[in-house]
């Protein structure tokens, strides 16, 4: 006998998906039917949304859900009686599809789901109390969806997800390169988004083409920097008083971030709640793994200072303090590298206070404690990488770096 019970796709956010999950003969098949609550009225026990008067839609998707659980029960007893037994978990997603999917995906849902995706993003980010600014992975989906609006206009709205195709692909590929004159990396980027939409809508049952899995994401090595411990001395010692005063901030977070190794979006959130003794512990915002991080007595200097942890600037602000920081401190070694915009390479150069961001603090961390000699393992698990091979690839040293590095072992 089939059993039909409604689970929320993301338990753990505010606001969810409710999918339906089929069980019948040790076989399982999960489908979406389009249907968002708000979790904090949701009743798994009863599979419905409390009777509250606070939240208005309650009894109207309460409504949708019993005939959703309908519907789909009569599509697998009919299906099961055409077939004269029980159906397959092929047989009965296809059904599934035909019967409540295919006619909107043909003609639209494409930019809807991705819309939608960015708004369950910032839902969770400000049920944590959180900027919504601070969510990467909505900014990307943002910025992606600019492109492509620019790209398609009113047209991106008639879209189906069966039109996301190699010609789609090729389009976007030449549109970024030759309009919007992106580099390799950030069109890889924009291709990367459309990819996990596509994914995360064929998980959700919305489609069945999958000819995204064949779409390659253009990509070339990044010139990153990262300040070695005496630049870094250079920085924490700057005089920073009279008309630089409005720069000490930037610099003292600067700094915590260069002994920690945390993302922006971290420990540009850090509060006194994340400090326990001489460690901070924190979940950060993208691996959702928990770290433990010793504070180095810079550190502890560092927050002596103020009564509590002071907020951080926002991202483009605070990378303009931290050039003009690294420039006071003379971090002025000439920089080339060759570079590719709009299809072209040209040759870059500049000297390295130009190239100093909130991302060199995490670079400057794991690249200085690698040529320390500390585990490699156990940086991985400050800094979130999953092999040693990504790792090595993300941090920076030059070959003078290594070459002080081999001669220990060497001698």
């Amino acid at each position: 006998m089939a059993t039909f019970t409604f689970y929320p796709t993301h338990p753990e956010a505010k606001t969810s998906a409710i999918r339906i999950h089929i069980r019948w003969n040790n076989l399982l098949v999960r489908f979406s039917p389009g249907i968002s609550v708000n979790l904090d009225y949701w009743d798994q026990n009863n599979q419905c949304l409390k009777n509250n008067k606070q939240y208005g839609e309650g009894a109207a998707l309460n409504l949708k859900l019993m005939k959703v659980r309908a519907r789909v029960k009569k599509t697998f007893e009919d299906l099961e009686e055409d077939l004269n037994r029980p159906p397959s978990r092929i047989e009965l997603e296809t059904t599934l599809k035909e019967k409540f999917q295919e006619p909107a995906a043909k003609t639209g849902g494409f930019l809807s789901y991705w819309q939608n995706r960015i708004n369950r993003l910032v839902a969770e980010l400000q049920a944590d109390g959180k900027r919504a600014n601070r969510n990467s992975t909505a900014s990307s989906y943002q910025q992606t969806l600019a492109v492509m609006t620019r790209m398609l206009g009113t047209d991106l709205a008639k879209m189906g997800f069966d039109q996301i195709d190699e010609a789609f692909y090729t389009r976007l590929l030449g549109f970024c390169t030759r309009v919007l004159n992106h580099s390799p990396n950030n069109i890889g980027k924009h291709i990367k988004n459309v990819k996990a939409i596509m994914a995360s809508a064929e998980f959700d049952g919305l489609h069945s083409n999958r000819a995204y899995k064949k779409f390659k994401m253009p990509a070339e090595e990044v010139h990153n920097i990262y300040l070695n411990r005496e630049e870094i001395d250079r920085i924490y010692n700057l005089d920073l008083s009279g008309k630089w005063a409005h720069l000490a901030v930037s610099r003292d977070l600067f700094v915590i971030a260069c002994s920690t190794g945390l993302r922006f979006g971290d420990w540009s959130q850090l509060s006194d709640l994340d400090l326990e003794g001489d460690t901070v512990r924190i979940i950060p915002e993208k691996t959702k793994n928990p770290v433990v991080i010793p504070l180095s007595k810079r550190v502890r200097e560092i927050l002596a200072r103020y009564p509590k942890i002071p907020k951080s600037k926002e991202n483009q602000p605070l990378n303009r303090d931290l050039k003009e920081i690294a420039r006071l401190a003379e971090i002025k070694d000439p920089v080339k590298f060759q570079t590719t915009q709009g299809g072209k390479s040209t040759q870059v150069a500049c000297e390295k206070w130009e190239m100093v961001s909130t991302h060199t603090a995490r670079r400057s961390f794991a690249t200085n404690l690698y040529l320390q000699g500390a585990p490699v393992v156990e940086i991985m698990k400050i800094t979130g990488h999953k092999t040693e091979t990504q790792f090595l690839k993300y941090i920076k040293i030059t070959k003078d770096d290594a070459a002080k590095k081999l001669s220990a072992f060497i001698d």
